[in-house]
């Protein structure tokens, strides 16, 4: 095969990406294949266990971050599994990364 050939779809390893609003422990599917979530939200916290529906479970790491400009790193891991399954919480990412922040939009709201 050459570098620019084409991988053919059954040659290749398919993997997914989650979106979901908010990450809880409520998972309805499975973990297989399952590259990573983008979710807007968690209600979980370092170390709590989700389940899939094959009932393999993954704990949940928080790691902040070390340094000017990093993020905080969301993983779902399980030491049996080779693959970790990295949250993306877009509320801290886009506070953390591009210094915007949400608030609600109420009546009292000034802009």
């Amino acid at each position: 095969m050459k570098a620019n050939d084409a991988v053919q779809v059954h040659g290749s390893r398919l993997y997914c990406v989650e979106f979901t609003y908010l990450l809880s422990t409520a998972f309805n599917h499975s973990f297989e294949n399952l590259h990573s979530i983008i979710c807007w939200d968690t209600e979980l916290k370092h170390g709590d266990i989700v389940k899939d529906i094959n009932r393999e479970e993954r704990k949940l790491s928080i790691i902040a971050p070390n340094a000017i400009g990093d993020r905080t790193r969301y993983f779902l891991d399980n030491p049996r599994r080779a693959h970790k399954i990295e949250v993306f919480v877009l509320k801290d990412y886009l506070s953390q990364k591009l210094n915007l922040e949400f608030r609600p939009r109420t009546a009292k709201a000034i802009h």
